[in-house]
């Protein structure tokens, strides 16, 4: 009876042990990837600021880079971004004059969201070690599929794919540390 009671209190030990191992490495995980979230809203609102300056400076906006860097940093706060300053800026030209102004900018806006899609699956794809390909497919098929949602979708499809192969990864570390012991 004793022995058996041993043995559970092994395998408990073990599977407590395995958990610990488990969990520090998720931890792990989360933190390396909202350091990489992070980071690629960094590079995403750099480019978008860049992009938009280039287009000011064309247009021949007067304080071009100064209307760049807040578009950018209105980029850079999730759920409003930077259209809330272009639409609103489209909109002021097209009712109080401006209309070709109100042309160039809605172009410029127009090439901005075309660049910033582009280049965010590119950022995504390296910063989460995933193939550019890969991504641009998931995100064309759910773009296809449901139009913004969908493009939303996959790339937390991609992301939740990218994720699963981690703790696959896990799980073999796991099963390897087991072994040793």
């Amino acid at each position: 009876m004793e022995r058996v009671n041993k043995d559970i209190l092994l395998k408990e030990e073990i599977i407590i042990e395995n958990f610990k191992n488990y969990l520090y490495e998720m931890i792990t995980i989360a933190r390396k990837d909202f350091k990489k979230n992070i980071n690629n809203l960094i590079i995403s609102t750099f480019i978008t600021i860049l992009i938009t300056y280039m287009g000011l400076k064309i247009i021949g906006i007067n304080r071009a880079l100064i209307k760049a860097v807040l578009t950018g940093l209105f980029y850079f706060v999730p759920v409003i971004g930077s259209g809330v300053v272009m639409i609103a800026w489209i909109m002021s030209k097209v009712f109080f004059g401006g209309k070709i102004l109100a042309i160039q900018l809605s172009i410029l806006f127009v090439i901005l969201i075309i660049a910033r899609q582009l280049m965010e699956i590119y950022v995504k794809g390296n910063n989460f070690n995933l193939r550019p390909i890969i991504s641009f497919i998931v995100f064309i098929c759910s773009y296809i599929l449901s139009n913004t949602k969908g493009a939303i979708i996959g790339m937390g499809l991609v992301f939740i794919i990218n994720c699963i192969f981690e703790i696959l990864e896990i799980e073999k570390y796991i099963s390897i540390y087991r072994d040793k012991k």
